[in-house]
């Protein structure tokens, strides 16, 4: 994946695949198990992410295309274990990362408000 990580942003639904596959190559070679398919994570998350352009109030089903983040996260981090025995996994919240939850999730309390709550 030799391209700015700009552009690698911009194009994240092309490069989720190649990035969940090199991950599932990855655990392979390491003999790591792996509960679901690269494609079928990439694919799902695309999927999710692709529906932001439903209407109110179904756009919000976009917030699960997490869930299909974290068994690929789980699957780094047992990587970086086995590459690199007692690394630094970074589990630790800082105050930054602190604020960040708070002001985002204070954000998303007045999104769902606004959806379901407010309406005239």
């Amino acid at each position: 994946m030799d391209i700015l990580p700009f552009w690698r942003t911009c194009f994240a639904v092309i490069y989720c695949f190649q990035l969940f596959e090199k991950r599932e190559d990855s655990g392979k070679l390491l003999h790591l198990r792996q509960s679901i398919s690269s494609r079928v994570l990439a694919g799902s998350w695309v999927l999710l992410s692709v529906l932001s352009i439903l209407p109110d109030p179904y756009w919000l089903v976009t917030l699960l295309s997490i869930v299909f983040l974290v068994p690929v996260q789980q699957q780094i981090n047992r990587i970086n274990e086995q590459l690199v025995p007692g690394h630094d996994p970074n589990k630790h919240f800082t105050a930054w990362n602190l604020m960040a939850v708070v002001v985002g999730g204070s954000v998303f309390v007045l999104v769902l408000i606004g959806t379901f709550v407010v309406r005239r």
